[in-house]
């Protein structure tokens, strides 16, 4: 739940950070729709399903994206917020717009530099904005082993934070063969069956702060924060040279959400039960 800025910028490096071969300058675009279960609220009435979508533009320099939440809720008048009449929140955006920069020190080394810039909100994107800065350096050791570590950086209107990062990898996202990373937000282990087939499993941790309405039935104009542990196992695709599938299923047993006011004080926190979902991404590499 602390580090729900520096999450949004991490997931900025996977493809770059620790990875085996040349980042292409060349735009990819992705699509991506997942859901979340039926859930509820620990020792609470109520219960809530998400669905959300997302298109994201990137290179090896840049990327841009757009994501929408739709949620779903039954149960209405037994939940601890909103008016138990109407849905307490029905849609949410995220715009994310990210930089970075990889530069070669030596054979073995290599620093990557990255800023983030983040809008998470129900209806107004006022006090919704945040910073993140991160710097890396990357070591490659033998037999296809690496290590990294920084610092990284972010601001937002409830809080910010500064921290130190580290990771071990080995053969990240190498085609054929085993490959793992132990960091964070993510740490996996894959393996490759043929150039087209990859197989994953891993561990994430989803961190969203959302600026909530002017007229919010949860908070008005205050925030709302999801925090959630994830296990995934992802199978991946290739058909052809430039695009590719990915499809995962998705537990997650441990999830907060945490509602702050206006003045970015914490109000309540509520454990969510733990649920299931599933994740379908289409890329195509230009």
């Amino acid at each position: 739940m602390k580090t729900a800025y520096l999450s949004s910028l991490l997931i900025l490096l996977p493809g770059l950070v620790l990875a085996s071969g040349r980042p292409s300058f060349k735009p990819k675009i992705e699509v991506e729709h997942r859901f979340l279960n039926s859930t509820g609220l620990q020792n609470e009435g109520g219960e809530f399903a998400f669905g959300a979508d997302k298109l994201e533009l990137s290179n090896a320099l840049a990327s841009l994206s757009y994501e929408r939440w739709r949620l779903n809720w039954k149960d209405l008048d037994q939940l601890p917020f909103g008016d138990g009449q109407n849905a307490p929140v029905e849609h949410m955006h995220s715009v994310r717009l990210g930089a970075r920069y990889m530069h070669k020190w030596s054979d073995n080394v290599r620093w990557l530099n990255s800023v983030g810039l983040g809008m998470t909100y129900e209806k107004q994107t006022h006090d919704s904005m945040s910073l993140s800065l991160f710097t890396m350096w990357i070591q490659q050791l033998e037999a296809g082993w690496a290590v990294s570590y920084g610092v990284a950086m972010s601001y937002h209107p409830v809080r910010s934070r500064f921290l130190p990062v580290a990771g071990f990898s080995y053969r990240m996202h190498a085609p054929l063969g085993w490959s793992g990373l132990l960091g964070y937000p993510r740490s996996y282990i894959g393996y490759g069956f043929t150039p087209q087939w990859q197989l994953s499993a891993g561990l994430v941790n989803n961190a969203i702060m959302a600026k909530l309405a002017d007229d919010s039935r949860i908070s008005a104009d205050g925030y709302g924060e999801i925090n959630a542990w994830q296990a995934d196992v992802a199978l991946k695709y290739q058909p052809a040279k430039h695009w590719s599938v990915a499809t995962s299923l998705r537990f997650s047993p441990l999830y907060e959400f945490t509602v702050f006011d206006a003045d970015g004080g914490k109000q309540d926190v509520y454990e969510v039960q733990s649920t299931w979902g599933a994740a379908l991404a289409i890329s195509y590499q230009f």
